[in-house]
């Protein structure tokens, strides 16, 4: 008797695995888009699967002392950045200066200042470190101060004063406008970006809608300023859109369009994606591609209401003014922002329902495979992830806002 319960338990027990097993598969029957269908070297992920656990241990933080003010500001994705012995470098774009910080949270000193001279800024914008070198671009005067991390002076300057240029390798006649955007890697190299813009594109929609054709792409340049590389990629631009407020054409961009999201590892290997769907395209340092991967990915519905209460802060604008009145699309974008850090992982945030959070994805960048996930407040923007260790903007308790060093746990 005890041996015929035996063998009922044991089928039921084989059931229920096989039941749970089908629900796990039609949980994924998400329909893929023939074009992603169609990609060569594609890997299609589950994200059913058993991932590891990430617990973040807040250690240190890094801003405003009583002695030194540190406006920390602007730019979502370089607020900071950390060098290879662990100090923490925070552009202020209100002081126009870097400011260095140990990494204990001890206040060391800051580089740089406003003006127009050697070293100096008067709009700072991106900002990156490669070995024993901070790179630091100035959005007005078009080019890149470069300093010493040994001895924190200034060494020199990169120009990025290049004249809009005619693309003659395009089928379609463009004209490229250099940015102030780059990425470095760890021989010193920096991939530049430019846009491609096509005037002769221009799309019509309701109301003083226009739409201009765009793309970004990209040229490695060395330490010198000089391009090394043609065009070694090419990526579909945010859609822009202008609006007509208070007597002036203004061109805006909304968070609901897709625009390109793209990171590069230490050794210069290239992941790019469109932030519409999860699907994340790898290339070398040549721009030659070799393999994507994709995970069938729900896109959160829009409720314009959501967006604007974005906009809403008690005045009108011109984001506020497009998000009242522009026809919006059904969805969310599944994917916000993308950084690799020093492990060879991807840390990808994707946009679920809840507006106060992003879902943080953790993948191994040599096959996508899913490692972790964890959610993470949107106000808290994660800037790097170096040595085991993710620096993140938080607000103290007065609502200044500082650099937030965490200790990353992983556990199986």
């Amino acid at each position: 008797m005890e041996k015929a319960k035996a063998i009922i338990k044991s089928w039921i027990l084989c059931y229920a695995a096989l039941f749970l097993l089908c629900s796990c598969t039609s949980q994924e029957e998400v329909e893929i888009p023939v074009d992603i269908k169609k990609t060569d070297n594609l890997t299609i992920l589950s994200a059913n699967q058993p991932v590891d656990s990430l617990y973040l241990e807040r250690e240190e933080s890094f801003g405003s002392t009583d002695d030194t003010l540190v406006l920390v500001g602007g730019s979502s994705r370089n607020l900071a950045r950390v060098d290879d012995n662990g100090r923490v470098f925070i552009p202020d774009r209100q002081q126009n200066t870097i400011h260095v910080f140990a990494p204990d949270g001890r206040y060391v000193t800051h580089i740089g200042r406003e003006g127009k001279g050697p070293g100096e800024f008067l709009i700072i914008g991106s900002i990156s470190i490669s070995q024993d070198q901070l790179y630091v671009s100035d959005d007005k005067l078009r080019k890149i101060n470069v300093f010493s991390l040994d001895s924190l002076i200034f060494t020199h300057s990169i120009s990025l004063n290049r004249e809009p240029q005619e693309d003659s390798q395009n089928e379609r006649l463009s004209t490229v406008i250099p940015t102030t955007s780059f990425l470095v890697t760890n021989d010193g190299n920096l991939l530049l970006e430019a846009m491609s813009i096509f005037p002769d594109e221009v799309e019509a929609g309701s109301g003083s809608e226009t739409q201009k054709k765009e793309q970004g792409i990209y040229n490695w340049m060395n330490e010198n300023g000089e391009i090394i590389s043609d065009v070694i990629l090419s990526l579909k631009s945010q859609r822009g859109i202008t609006e007509n407020f208070r007597g002036l054409s203004l061109e805006i961009s909304l968070p609901v369009y897709e625009r390109p999201l793209i990171a590069v590892s230490r050794e210069g290997r290239i992941y790019a994606a469109q932030s519409g769907e999860f699907l994340v395209k790898a290339y070398d340092e040549n721009g030659n591609y070799e393999q994507s991967f994709y995970y069938p990915y729900e896109n959160s519905p829009l409720d314009r209401d959501d967006l604007v209460q974005r906009y809403d802060h008690g005045s009108n604008s011109p984001g506020l003014q497009a998000a009242r009145t522009r026809d919006l699309p059904e969805t969310w974008p599944a994917l916000h922002s993308m950084l690799v850090d020093d492990e060879n992982r991807l840390w990808i945030s994707t946009i679920v329902d809840d507006q106060e959070v992003y879902q943080w994805w953790v993948l191994d960048a040599a096959d996508g495979q899913l490692l972790a996930r964890f959610r993470w407040p949107r106000n808290q923007d994660i800037q790097q992830i170096k040595d085991g260790k993710l620096y993140a903007k938080e607000r103290d308790e007065d609502g200044v806002a500082r650099i937030a060093r965490y200790n990353i746990r992983i556990e199986s």
